[in-house]
């Protein structure tokens, strides 16, 4: 004897299918829907190039709603704006001669993590070491001699590094007196994407020389120094700015996360009046301008960090 297996009453798959099928047909006819297909099939399946499950969900929006999605699903993160001030003496039983006063340690809209410190230094930093984040560095003051894959006898304020990901680096206080430095180390989704940003050292004294020269004529300078995918970003773009008194850049917002450094001079930001050395970090989507007040020229180190 058979039996025969029925369904639920009143259930039919049909309606299922024809809805499913609807769908293929919509999403392979209208070019929207396939983008947005497309989307979400690459963010799933990750790889090089992949967008984030956030940055699929946003653009599943119409375009003009994206923005505010991105700050609705986006972490909260602070505005900083701040003089760069001596930190405290390296405790004598550490086991390196540095001291760091912590800026910045959290998830913010370019990286899963960004540490940003500011480090006092009067020996060794530590041996010559690798990381999986990438990383910036900036010396404020005194005498340095930076190891590893980037190298140089001795420097100071006026050149800026960047490291990718497991390069080897290091530095050293070299006198007389103590060192210090802005450093931000950064980390994200990654990617094996060809052409990645190469580490580098940047000697910033002629382009600081002649940014000044014209300010002082009253020219406003905007120098351009690198810009790249990196493992983690879409985009690492750095330039060097250097304002006339009484010029500045008019309050607005950005879709990535920027970081300044204040190498000379004053300026208004935030609704604070820095003057050097400071730094200013502005997450997306918050609103930031500067201003020069004068009497004299600024100038200062601006990089973005867009994500992917």
């Amino acid at each position: 004897m058979s039996t025969k297996r029925s369904s639920p009453e009143g259930f039919s798959v049909i309606p299922i299918l024809l809805t499913l099928a609807l769908l293929a047909a919509a999403v392979a006819l209208v070019p929207s829907l396939r983008y947005r297909a497309g989307l979400w099939a690459s963010a799933l399946g990750g790889g090089d190039g992949a967008p984030s499950i956030r940055e699929a969900a946003v653009q599943m929006a119409p375009y003009r709603y994206q923005a505010g999605l991105r700050r609705q699903l986006g972490p909260e993160v602070p505005q900083i704006a701040r003089q760069l001030t001596m930190p405290d003496p390296p405790d004598p039983a550490a086991e390196w001669p540095l001291s760091k006063d912590i800026l910045i340690s959290q998830t913010v809209w370019s990286a899963e993590h960004l540490n940003i410190h500011y480090s006092r230094l009067e020996g060794l930093a530590h041996q010559i070491h690798q990381h999986d984040e990438e990383e910036m560095l900036v010396p404020i003051s005194g005498e340095v001699e930076i190891l590893g894959s980037q190298k140089s006898e001795r420097t100071g304020p006026g050149v800026a590094l960047y490291y990718a990901a497991h390069d080897p680096h290091s530095i050293r206080a070299i006198g007389p007196g103590p060192a210090t430095y802005v450093a931000w180390r950064w980390k994200g989704a990654g990617t094996d994407a060809a052409g990645k940003l190469q580490g580098r050292l940047l000697d910033l004294h002629q382009l600081r020389a002649e940014g000044k020269q014209a300010a002082e004529a009253g020219e406003s300078v905007k120098a351009p120094l690198f810009e790249g995918e990196t493992q983690y970003l879409k985009s690492l773009y750095a330039h060097l700015r250097t304002l006339p008194p009484g010029d500045g850049i008019e309050p607005h917002e950005d879709d990535h996360d920027a970081i300044l450094i204040l190498f000379e001079g004053t300026i208004e930001t935030q609704g604070e009046t820095l003057t050097a050395p400071a730094i200013s970090f502005n997450p997306a989507f918050s609103e930031h301008g500067v201003r020069n007040p004068g009497p004299g020229v600024a100038q200062y180190l601006a990089v973005d960090m867009t994500p992917r």
